[in-house]
Parts: structure tokens; C-alpha cells; sequence
């Protein structure tokens, strides 16, 4: 969410809608999640819709790689790079 508040990608707050089932269809034990993400979001100012302007994907895709590298090592300067960007986001 916080690289789509930036101005640089999309300048705007997104939402997600996720369910979480438990069980497959044959009630065998399946967790997985259904997850309904909009191609936008609400202008930070809340004065308009902000369509992404990407063609096939939502966000870079680049600039979501390198986070979520980061997120996965502790140690490297990135994780601490990408968590210092997420605090300064979120409000």
C-alpha cells in the first residue's frame, strides 16, 4: 500500500478484499485466500479516482520485486531501506 501512495506510482490509497477459506471443495483441509484488488484508488486528498497507468500490471512490478527481496532478508541494508519507506507511508 505504501508504494501506491507514492506519487511516483500511483499517488493514491488502495484497498483490498480478501477471504480466507480453509477447506477445498471436497472439504479436504486447503487454506488459501481469494483476493479482489481495484486497477486505482482513492487520490490521497480523496478528491478523485486514480486509474493505474500501467498496462498489465497494477504497480511496477520492479519496484515490488525489490521489496519484497528485502522484506525476505533481515540483514541486508534493503530490509531496512524498505521498512523505513513503509513507516514513513503509513500514518
Amino acid at each position: 500500500m505504501e508504494i501506491a501512495a507514492d506519487p511516483r506510482h500511483l499517488g493514491a490509497r488502495i484497498g483490498v478484499l480478501a477471504v480466507l477459506h480453509t477447506w477445498s471443495q471436497n472439504l479436504q483441509h486447503h487454506p488459501h485466500l481469494h483476493c479482489l484488488v481495484p486497477a486505482g484508488g482513492m487520490a490521497l486528498d480523496n478528491s478523485r479516482w486514480i486509474t493505474t497507468r500501467r498496462r498489465g500490471f497494477f504497480l511496477p512490478v520492479r519496484v515490488l520485486s525489490r521489496m519484497f527481496a528485502a522484506s525476505c532478508s533481515p540483514s541486508s541494508s534493503r530490509a531496512t531501506g524498505a521498512a523505513n519507506y513503509a513507516s514513513r507511508q503509513v500514518g
